[in-house]
């Protein structure tokens, strides 16, 4: 759901911010600011956004035989 319109805003998704270590951004607003952080002038960029891990697939053995 990276384009839906009800995003929290933060920091790391702002196109406004740029990263620069461990969950510090600079901000053209604001400065430095954390990845959590927020403000007005909030600015989404679905790009910046990385999507949750995708649970793993449960396998079924007894479906498939070695010759398969």
């Amino acid at each position: 759901m990276l384009f839906r319109e009800d995003i929290e805003p933060a920091c790391a998704y702002c196109s406004r911010c740029t990263f620069i270590a461990d969950n510090e951004y600079i901000c053209k607003r604001r400065g430095i600011v954390e990845g959590a952080g927020e403000c007005r002038g909030f600015d989404y960029d679905p790009f910046r956004r990385v999507p949750p891990d995708l649970p793993a697939l449960k396998l079924v053995e007894s479906l498939f035989s070695p010759e398969d």
